[in-house]
């Protein structure tokens, strides 16, 4: 059966949600206590009273996920900067909009088909939805699917041809390097074969001379 309380799998049950996630997911309820329980632990403000959970108003979802965000991370980075402020966020389609990025991205975090729609949300409407979406908002936020974990995707893995062409060229670097070492060191050795000031270039003029001297009286 794919159908649990408090909301509905997508798909039958697999990998992409581990078992103690499902049981909490299949926990989530339309209980406002619940609910309240649920985002303090998460956040201090704004207060979740009943009195804003039995109609809460628009600003006050806002708020909330936006301190869920800043808690936990989750969800900061699928809102445009406008949409973080909730002064910019009045008109009915824009609220809408927000929430509707909200609920899927909590959908496919854990993989679960949320009954609470926006329409009905910024109208006030089916709050016992709402208390259901809020609580897995705050699962969502504090849990983490074992196949979410960041990993490598499969075209930024480096290749086995990428790693031995690195290889390959590191060992062409070192050889030049070697050569340019070798070139140097004979460099080096010519420099210091050839006469550094002018009293050794006499002093060798000298020596020659004296060898075709006694070259001459040899022959």
């Amino acid at each position: 059966n794919d159908e649990i309380q408090g909301a509905k799998l997508i798909q039958p049950r697999n990998n992409e949600v581990n078992s103690s996630i499902e049981e909490q997911v299949g926990e989530c309820n339309t209980d406002p206590g619940k609910t309240r329980k649920m985002m303090e632990q998460i956040v201090t403000k704004p207060r979740c009273s009943s009195k804003l959970l039995a109609k809460p108003p628009f600003r006050f979802l806002h708020d909330l996920i936006m301190a869920v965000g800043k808690e936990t991370g989750f969800g900061l980075d699928i809102y445009s900067e406008d949409e973080t402020d909730s002064a910019n966020v009045k008109d009915k389609s824009s609220k809408v909009e927000f929430l509707e990025k909200t609920i899927r991205h909590v959908e496919s975090t854990l993989n679960v088909r949320i009954e609470a729609k926006p329409s009905k949300i910024v109208s006030g409407l089916e709050s016992e939805y709402t208390c259901k979406f809020l609580q897995l908002l705050a699962l969502a936020a504090t849990t983490q699917p074992a196949t979410t974990t960041t990993l490598f995707e499969a075209d930024e893995k480096p290749s086995s041809e990428d790693i031995s062409g690195e290889t390959d060229n590191n060992e062409k670097n070192t050889d030049r390097h070697g050569d340019s070492k070798v070139t140097t060191n004979l460099m080096a050795d010519v420099q210091n074969d050839i006469p550094s000031d002018q009293s050794q270039l006499n002093e060798r003029g000298e020596i020659s001379e004296k060898e075709s001297k006694v070259n001459d009286e040899i022959q």
